[in-house]
């Protein structure tokens, strides 16, 4: 179960990085936990993949990963299901952390610690655990996924969240961790950064699912396209692609909106480069999901976009109105749609949320600055 026999140079703290998987496009974060947190002094745990070594990585595969997901799918999450075979499961993780000198764990997504949880704070590690969207938010509706998390966040050195908002939703539920801090999951200013605006280009990215609301965006785009020549590229694909196609059919812009599937990274780096807007809607869904602070967000702010956007979540925290985006309520089509006819009509507003928007990000949200916040939260901060 352990593979990748050499380890990295040693410095005073090696970090267990604790994730299901690291192979989502979306989840650019937790491969950066891996490869820059804690100056790259990393090893993995990983619930997917068995045999394979994560990023190079000494690896840790933690049994029964896909049958927790099967179980935690069909709405219940016994706790004796996360106890089988706790004895001997326990004693090769910590075999692991012994063998591999981990000082720390950071459990990925709540989800996680529902799934490993007792047995990586078992190995006598300080352990952390950082919520992100959904894990904080929609899954909290499943009574057996509150009851293990109210069983093991008590236990963690600490919590990590991308918003207050989800730390709020926690803790609504009788959920929490005396020590918590919020800090976004960052953006690396240095491959994200402003380029050529190409003339009415507008550009959203991120899967087609209802707490994105792709037809409400639409809707509101359809009203100032014509009358602005406005192209509108959507990039992710997703299960509300059929209907986001036969609205945007129905409102007589299909000529002039462009469905891409899921990119690569680096393509979506591309073209994140290219527009003169960003758009993107975001609100609760029916069962409860929300998202923390998006990421998308955080990378179009480092493009310098002028961006349109909701209240939704932890985005307030970071886009004042008029100061460095646009916001307004979720739901209100009338108001997306006049945000984007006052950035259209203005290019000196556009270029002044642009530009405020950059300096922000590398200023406030850059993943360097993150991963210090946490490190230093952690215990492991370096000079």
């Amino acid at each position: 179960m352990i593979e990748g026999a050499e380890q990295l140079n040693n410095t005073e703290h090696k970090l267990a990085v604790v994730t299901r998987s690291t192979t989502s496009p979306s989840q650019t974060f937790v491969r950066r936990h891996i490869e820059f947190l804690n100056h790259g002094n990393t090893v993995v745990v990983s619930g997917r993949y068995k045999g394979e070594t994560v990023m190079g990585r000494p690896t840790f595969h933690y049994q029964n990963s896909r049958l927790v997901e099967l179980v935690n799918s069909l709405g219940f999450f016994p706790a004796a299901f996360e106890q089988f075979g706790a004895s001997a499961h326990n004693a090769k993780v910590k075999a692991f952390f012994d063998e591999q000198k981990v000082t720390h764990a950071i459990m990925e997504f709540g989800y996680v610690a529902t799934e490993i949880g007792h047995h990586i704070i078992n190995t006598g590690r300080p352990t952390y655990c950082m919520f992100r969207g959904n894990d904080a938010s929609g899954m909290l509706r499943n009574s057996s996924y509150r009851r293990i998390l109210k069983q093991i966040l008590p236990r963690l050195s600490g919590i990590i969240s991308v918003s207050q908002s989800l730390l709020d939703n926690l803790a609504r539920h009788g959920i929490s961790n005396p020590k918590a801090i919020v800090v976004p999951s960052g953006v690396n200013t240095d491959l994200f950064k402003p380029g050529k605006p190409e003339p009415g280009l507008c550009l959203s990215v991120g899967r087609m699912v209802k707490k994105k609301s792709p037809e409400t965006m639409l809707r509101a785009f359809a009203m100032v396209a014509d009358k602005f020549d406005l192209k509108l590229e959507i990039v992710g694909g997703g299960d509300g692609l059929p209907k986001a196609q036969r609205i945007a059919k129905e409102l007589g812009i299909d000529d002039r909106v462009i469905f891409s599937d899921r990119m690569r990274h680096e393509e979506v780096v591309k073209r994140m480069a290219k527009p003169m807007l960003y758009l993107q809607h975001f609100q609760t869904s029916a069962n409860g999901d929300t998202e923390g602070m998006p990421g998308v967000i955080q990378e179009a702010m480092a493009c310098g976009l002028p961006i349109v956007t909701t209240r939704h979540a932890g985005i307030p925290d970071h886009i004042s109105d008029g100061e460095n985006g646009l916001l307004v309520e979720p739901g209100d089509i009338n108001a997306f749609a006049n945000a984007i006819s006052r950035l259209c009509e203005s290019q000196q507003l556009r270029q002044k949320l642009g530009q405020t928007a950059r300096r922000y990000a590398v200023e406030q949200v850059d993943y360097r600055i993150s991963h210090s916040k946490i490190e230093k939260f952690m215990g492991m901060g370096h000079d």
